[in-house]
Order: C-alpha cells, then structure tokens, then sequence
C-alpha cells in the first residue's frame, strides 16, 4: 500500500495484493487492487476508493466526515459489483464526553440483488447504540448493541487495539 503526502487537502493513495493461490491471477501480483483518493478542509472530509479483484468483483465507495466540539459524524455509501449488486449506505453520530468515553448511534441499509448482506437474502438495516472508551495508548474498549429488520439483537464486547 502507498499514501502519498498531504500536498495541501489532497491525498491519494493506491493499494495491491497477492494471495498467490492456484487459482485466478495467482502470481500476476494483482489479485486485488484499488485507489483512493481524500479531500480535507478544516471540519469535513471525502474519501472516494475503488477496488478491482481478479474474480470479476468491482467496489466502490465514498464516505463523508467530520466533527466539531466533541460532535462526530460520518456518513458512507458502497456499492459491490459481483453478479450480484449490493448496496449500502450508512451514517454515524457520535460525542465524545470527555470522562465517560464516547456515544455514538449507527444506522445502516443493505440492499442486494441476491446474498449479498449479512444474515439475509436481500436486504437488512441495523441501528446500533455504541460507547466506548480509551483505555491506554490506541487502545479502547467498545460495547455495543445491534437490532436488525430481521429481529436480532446482538451485544458485543469487544477490546480494539490499533497497530
């Protein structure tokens, strides 16, 4: 992977990988590979990227972000062409408190032409209520809960650490 510098708002980066499998490109060097490319001005930020894998998938996306006063919030849309279209679009709010970690609250829409999102045949949203907390450096603990369209609800636990 490659990111280039900031030259002033812009950056854009480009990305490859090799699985070297028996199978598809194997050792062409070009199983996966995508660009991006990030806009930053003071409190927003786009992104746009594009993936190509050797088994005929193209991905797309953008996301748009930014926070102000302890106030987050993104907002994202994809799109996986693999035979079968998938789609979705996602925001998230968010605060940080200071003290008691940072809140947040999700929601996002999958549709597909086929199997394409998570635990259906067609199509889900979520919403999800979310907190977390640092807990030493790059390091946090986050708990969540999930309800879907499809009546699950799901709470996790989970500790992040970033490398």
């Amino acid at each position: 992977r490659y990111s280039s510098p900031s030259v002033g708002p812009f950056s854009l980066g480009f990305a490859f990988s090799d699985d070297n499998s028996t199978t598809g490109s194997g050792s062409d060097m070009n199983d996966r590979y995508g660009f991006m490319a990030r806009y930053s001005h003071d409190l927003v930020s786009f992104s746009m990227a594009y993936e190509k894998r050797d088994n005929n998938v193209d991905a797309w996306g953008g996301n748009l972000n930014g926070g102000i006063e302890g106030f987050t919030w993104s907002a994202g849309y994809e799109v996986f062409e693999e035979g079968v279209d998938t789609t979705s679009f996602g925001i998230h709010l968010g605060y940080n408190t200071g003290v008691v970690g940072n809140v947040y609250v999700q929601y996002e829409d999958c549709d597909s032409d086929g199997t394409g999102c998570p635990n259906t045949t067609t199509a889900n949203d979520w919403s999800i209520l979310g907190w977390s907390y640092p807990v030493g450096m790059n390091t946090r603990i986050i708990t969540e809960h999930r309800f879907d369209d499809n009546d699950a609800k799901r709470t996790a636990l989970a500790l992040r650490v970033n490398f």
